[in-house]
């Protein structure tokens, strides 16, 4: 949860796509989490499934907005 919430403020400022791809690999680390697993859980998220497209390409082509609001829906219900 608090790896996800540490995501959506990096969301909040990330200019481009890259800057997001970086920050789910920092928000793993940050919080002691193995970035395979990490981004097995946002692709659960985001996809349903274990694996997918490069995600900071699909969350920027997604939209920070609706994005941020699956990630929040996620931490809510969990």
């Amino acid at each position: 949860k608090k790896a996800i919430q540490q995501l959506i403020q990096a969301i909040e400022k990330a200019e481009n796509p890259e800057e997001i791809q970086s920050s789910i690999f920092d928000s793993a680390r940050s919080n002691a989490l193995n970035p395979r697993d990490f981004f097995k859980k946002l692709y659960q998220i985001f996809l349903g499934r274990d694996r997918g497209p490069r995600l900071g390409p699909y969350i920027w082509d997604l939209g920070k907005d609706r994005a941020i609001s699956i990630l929040r829906e996620a931490i809510s219900s969990s």
